[in-house]
């Protein structure tokens, strides 16, 4: 047997229209050129932005990362929403209750970046202290970081 490739040639993609509709059909046409694709990393240092008044669950959930009321940085594991409440839980084993609300003192410190240190027992690694250094939360521009569509059961 041969050894599996580290690159996996892309599939090509047709798009056909039915009824109105775009399907896309997967398909590899003969004679056309290879493309080959691998996972590249974000750069930390590019600006991100995000609107000022996101629901703090939802920014909370996308940058994994939570300050304590004593300035500490800490990153989360697992993070479970209930209703307006969420249960928190960090790398360091710490479990904390949490309200939603846009105006807390959470969710100011996470819009104006203001931390005392970085939880040591968290770990939390320097390329993701640099990109939350380089997140931008503006009113006027930025991502709302609206929950994806999810897909309805298909009526056949």
């Amino acid at each position: 047997m041969a050894p599996r490739p580290l690159f996996v040639p892309c599939v090509e993609l047709s798009a056909v229209s039915v009824g109105g509709q775009r399907s896309e059909a997967h398909r590899r046409r003969p004679g056309a050129a290879r493309c080959y694709t691998y996972r590249v990393p974000s750069d930390p240092d590019k600006a991100v932005y995000y609107r000022k008044q996101v629901p703090l669950f939802r920014l909370v959930d996308k940058m994994k990362l939570w300050p304590s009321r004593r300035g500490i940085l800490h990153g989360i594991k697992t993070f479970e929403v209930r209703g307006s409440y969420a249960h928190i839980t960090t790398h360091c084993d710490k479990h904390m209750v949490v309200h939603d609300s846009k105006n807390s003192r959470a969710a100011r410190w996470l819009r104006n970046k203001w931390y005392a240190e970085a939880c040591e027992q968290c770990r939390i690694p320097d390329w993701k202290r640099r990109k939350y250094a380089a997140t931008h939360f503006k009113r006027g521009y930025g991502s709302h970081l609206r929950d994806a569509e999810r897909p309805g059961p298909s009526s056949s």
